[in-house]
């Protein structure tokens, strides 16, 4: 399990550095979605199963293909780096090592393998009598959050997505140009200058 961690914060580390330094744009962002991916792998594997699966659906599936689209439909070409390099990779250096030394003795306390406290793990079965584990039936996070979204808020679900269906069509109708310049046939005008509807 430690193996499967490392090799995670591994790509995601290769993810954003290629992420950061790839001057194409399109590769940055292809290098980003990678990232992400990555962050949902690490997500699901600590357990919180819902959370990554709106991470996966949210940042790769609406916001980071939209950039992509964007960028690649701009057809923006290789720029050229202006700034100087040297002191934006050294105060990220810094930024990074103080960050994990903090992220370390953050987890010093939960995972005792990274930590000097090896063998300071309670198991929980030796302070119960009764293993309330195997008697509890094994409900997941999705299945409770679609039981109160379906069962419980379904009227409140149906108002939310009418809400959302809405700022839709009235974006699409604000964003409309009306353009004086386009001709447009009116077929009953056209009709009724030749005299057909007389």
């Amino acid at each position: 399990m430690l193996e499967l961690w490392a090799w995670i914060w591994i790509n995601l580390l290769l993810g954003s550095i290629i992420c950061i330094n790839v001057r194409n744009a399109v590769h940055s962002l292809l290098s980003l979605i990678y990232v992400f991916l990555n962050g949902v792998i690490l997500i699901i594997a600590m357990g919180t199963d819902f959370i990554g699966l709106i991470f996966l659906i949210v940042y790769i599936g609406a916001i980071a293909i939209l950039f992509l689209f964007v960028v690649m439909m701009l057809n923006i070409k290789n720029s050229e780096l202006t700034t100087q390099i040297l002191p934006i990779y050294g105060s990220s250096i810094i930024v990074l090592y103080i960050l994990n030394k903090e992220w370390l003795k953050y987890l010093e306390s939960f995972i005792p393998v990274w930590g000097s406290k090896l063998n300071t793990v309670i198991k929980v079965e030796n302070l119960i009598e009764i293993n309330w584990i195997n008697q509890v039936e094994v409900i997941d996070g999705i299945k409770n959050i679609g039981d109160l979204l379906y069962k419980k808020g379904d009227s409140l679900l149906i108002l939310s997505s009418t809400l959302l269906l809405l700022g839709m069509v009235g974006a699409i109708i604000l964003s409309l140009e009306h353009n004086k310049k386009v001709k447009r046939q009116d077929l009953y005008l056209q009709l009724e200058t030749f005299n057909y509807l007389k």
